[in-house]
């Protein structure tokens, strides 16, 4: 598995596939590339799955991928290493993000979202299933975290939008939809979010302030995957083969392409694609992006250059990429290496700081088992003690909460709790303060 990969795609045939973006002096001809230019090649290839994957997520050197084998795989691209396999589901993994703190070298959380309706909640550390998240009555479509790590949407099949207080662990705003959104993004900005359905894409703030317009783009088919790249740009692949790039300032095409044959699996920026190249690299700042890559179902994976996107395509032929790879494989989903735009990497930073914010406050909140029982563990937190378990009952930084032991005898038992009750209508304190 190495280490210099640039994009990731999932595939029917139970692979998850890496490949790197490399300047070609010379191109051997057969290769689609273009000489002096670019070149895909594939750095890597794993059977990751007992079916069809998808979706793959990676951040930081850390690689998820999610199937129809209710499983979650991980691995470690800087190391090469397999790290094993995540089993929680009861259904097809669906869609998959993880929460990386700026200036952490890796991500801190993982969170997974299946067709059970259920979004687990792992930390990255040693992946101990924090909390499940339960909010959907059917499936999962999709899940996105803020950078904050304060809260995250999730969208399901029951047409409903879910904002979660990730902080408290519960859900903090809860609407329904006419269409389910099928995918959801958060812009470079963090005070939007955006999401597609059929063949709209809808900006939306996150202020909910009625004085701010949603941005509503349409496109002639479907879009079946997007990205948010940059300020003003959405790029959009569609089911038609076409890829729209996007203007939020105009809420128009700056350009549209037909870019595959069938439809675009996958759309999507790596930042890193420009160092590869030696040429410009594109930051979160940038109106457009320099590179883009796509995916198709029938296997192709291109590489495009914006700069070459003139508007000189003749209409219904394919427009000229970059570089052009051909995978073998029905590519299902696609994902950069790099997701997020350059940033100062601490390479001493510890994982359980990824938790805080920047304001030191904890941004994940209590497991499910805490969640039930917050009325009667009211107060108790997680425990501060450096490599201590968070999820540890009885600790605290304020106070311990008191656990009664339970009597065997049932008569003792009625005994104890009308002494409780007693004890609360008369207001004396009450043996299990």
């Amino acid at each position: 598995m190495a280490d210099k990969t640039n994009v990731i795609s999932g595939c029917y045939e139970r692979f998850v596939l890496g490949h790197q973006v490399r300047q070609a002096k010379g191109v051997s001809e057969g290769s689609g590339g273009n000489v002096g230019e670019a070149r895909l090649r594939q750095s890597f290839s794993v059977k990751a799955h007992q079916g069809p994957v998808r979706c793959v997520c990676s951040k930081g050197g850390l690689l998820a991928s999610g199937g129809d084998d209710d499983c979650v795989r991980i691995f470690d691209l800087n190391n090469g290493k397999d790290l094993g396999t995540l089993v929680q589901h009861e259904g097809t993994v669906t869609s998959l993000d993880m929460y990386h703190a700026e200036g952490v070298q890796r991500p801190s959380h993982l969170f997974s979202a299946g067709k059970d309706g259920i979004v687990n909640v792992w930390r990255v550390k040693d992946f101990r299933l924090l909390s499940k998240l339960r909010g959907h009555k059917k499936g999962v479509k999709s899940i996105a975290v803020h950078p904050s790590g304060k809260i995250a949407f999730t969208s399901g099949d029951d047409c409903s939008l879910i904002m979660w207080n990730l902080i408290k662990g519960r859900i903090s705003y809860k609407t329904k939809l006419e269409t389910p959104y099928d995918q959801i993004l958060f812009h470079p900005t963090h005070s939007k979010f955006v999401a597609r359905a059929g063949r709209k894409i809808v900006v939306r703030s996150l202020d909910g302030d009625d004085a701010v317009p949603d941005v509503v783009l349409e496109s002639a088919s479907d879009s079946v995957s997007m990205t948010c790249p940059g300020l003003d740009c959405v790029l959009s692949g569609q089911s038609n083969g076409h890829i729209s790039l996007w203007d939020l300032r105009s809420a128009k095409p700056s350009h549209d392409v037909k870019a595959h044959n069938v439809r675009v699996k996958g759309v999507v920026v790596s930042y890193d694609i420009g160092n590869a190249l030696g040429g410009a690299v594109d930051s979160a700042a940038s109106a457009f992006p320099t590179y883009f890559t796509s995916a198709s179902s029938a296997g192709d994976i291109k590489l495009w250059d914006t700069r070459m996107l003139g508007g000189s395509e003749v209409e219904g032929e394919l427009a000229n990429p970059l570089t052009v790879t051909q995978t073998g494989v029905r590519i299902t989903c696609l994902c950069p290496r790099t997701g997020e735009p350059p940033q100062s990497v601490d390479a001493t930073g510890d994982s359980e700081q990824c938790v805080r914010s920047t304001s030191g406050e904890a941004t994940l909140g209590p497991s499910t088992r805490e969640s039930e029982h917050a009325k009667d563990t009211s107060g108790a937190k997680k425990n501060s003690r450096r490599g201590g378990s968070p999820d540890r009952e009885g600790s605290s930084q304020e106070h311990v909460v008191k656990k009664m032991k339970r009597p065997k005898d049932r008569k003792k038992r009625e005994t104890l709790l009308n002494a409780k009750l007693k004890d609360l209508k008369t207001g004396k304190p009450s043996q299990f303060d």
